[in-house]
């Protein structure tokens, strides 16, 4: 039969039952299947939808979509039930690319108390918005960037200081992103340095990032401060170009199917306090071309349990092979790559992991058996180059086309 957005939605649906809740896209599904896997207003509705001014609808979730997407949660997004803003919540539109705090702003919309779907209006596709100071997230909020697989809305800070942390998430619950672009545009971003994040979440719980990317940023991409947080998930997103890109400080996090492109480290670190410790579970990752030692690291009374990753090491004897550049990149690296490093106080386990391709040795350095709270919904696909694939193609937002090149 030929593939229209009806029978691919029909297939989808039963392909959905089959993975048992899994993305299509860690499924194996068809290229119709991918492009309509949320099922989200056709064309025209949405067009009548947002021709309205910005600002809170009178139309809720359901019809942007809510239960699609939550029929795809996995690890402690579902057993933590995150949802978000919630079906009910009102939709709201995001039509300026200001940030003066006036409805319509992303802004206005982030920090006002109700419960928000926030969705961009389509003029806004593949547009910045500039933050210029913190936006302080309130709890029940929903950050849909989709854009009908138009280019995503781009997320920056203030181009001459790179010090705003752009999102901030503290002492809430309850919040949602995906299909955003998070790119400062940071040029030092080789270099270890303290300033602008795209997120920054402390003691708070019920996260969902999902398919955003994230890049440039002076500091770590998405940060996990003190006090711990809890019910984290990070899937299908892309950190490239980023010297530091996630720290999780959370008692139950998992962080699956995302891919780290060009990172320095910290994909991700795990941490805690002193008098208890964080739990991460990190597995179906794809990580290439890093260049610290301690790709994953754990610290502080934490545990870090690494399974079925894959890793793409970008090392001395590969790029001499023409690699990567060849003798052109810059970029410099030890021959002798370890994936994983612990303090003392802290334990990473790394099992049963794949080296793509014909990279030479990797270390993977276990410091102790980790036995973090592994979710019950994990369904673990084999590491592999064909999974690696997969990654390279679904990790990031909707249309958004990835730069593979090695920096």
């Amino acid at each position: 039969m030929s593939w229209n957005k009806k029978s691919s939605r029909a297939v989808h649906s039963v392909v959905g039952l089959l993975c048992g809740g899994m993305l299509l896209t860690a499924c194996g599904g068809s290229p119709e299947e991918l492009r309509d896997g949320f099922q989200q207003p056709g064309e025209e509705q949405l067009t009548q939808q947002t021709a309205a001014l910005g600002g809170a609808q009178s139309y809720t979730a359901r019809s942007q979509g809510y239960d699609d997407l939550l029929a795809h949660r996995t690890g402690f997004a579902l057993d933590g039930n995150v949802v978000g803003a919630g079906a009910d919540a009102l939709v709201y539109i995001v039509d300026k690319t200001t940030d003066d705090g006036s409805v319509g702003t992303l802004r206005h919309a982030l920090e006002s108390t109700p419960p928000y779907w926030i969705r961009f209006a389509p003029a806004l596709a593949g547009q910045s918005i500039t933050v210029t100071s913190s936006i302080n997230v309130k709890s029940y909020k929903t950050l849909d960037g989709r854009m009908n697989y138009a280019q995503p809305v781009r997320i920056k800070t203030n181009s001459d200081s790179h010090v705003v942390k752009a999102l901030v998430f503290d002492g809430k619950t309850q919040f949602i992103v995906m299909n955003v672009n998070f790119d400062d545009g940071y040029d030092g971003w080789k270099e270890d340095a303290e300033g602008s994040e795209a997120i920054h979440i402390t003691d708070s719980d019920r996260i969902w990032l999902h398919q955003n990317r994230f890049a440039r940023f002076r500091d770590v991409a998405v940060e996990m401060d003190l006090p711990l947080s809890d019910f984290v998930t990070m899937t299908y997103n892309l950190f490239e170009r980023q010297y530091q890109a996630v720290v999780i400080r959370s008692k139950k996090a998992d962080f699956h199917h995302n891919r780290c492109l060009n990172s320095g480290s910290r994909c991700p670190r795990m941490g805690g306090p002193e008098d208890g410790g964080g739990n991460l579970y990190a597995y179906n990752n794809l990580i290439e071309f890093w260049r610290e030692n301690s790709i994953h690291f754990a610290a502080a009374q934490g545990e870090f349990l690494a399974v079925q990753n894959v890793y793409n090491p970008r090392t001395d004897a590969l790029r001499l092979a023409g690699a990567c550049g060849g003798t052109s990149d810059t970029w410099d690296t030890d021959t002798d790559l370890k994936v994983g490093k612990a303090d003392p106080d802290a334990c990473i386990d790394q099992r049963q992991t794949h080296v793509e391709g014909s990279a030479p040795s990797v270390n993977f350095l276990t410091s102790c058996v980790a036995t973090p709270p592994i979710p019950t919904s994990v369904n673990l696909e084999p590491a592999s180059n064909a999974l690696a694939n997969a990654l390279r193609n679904n990790a990031r937002p909707q249309a958004y086309v990835v730069d593979n090149a090695c920096r």
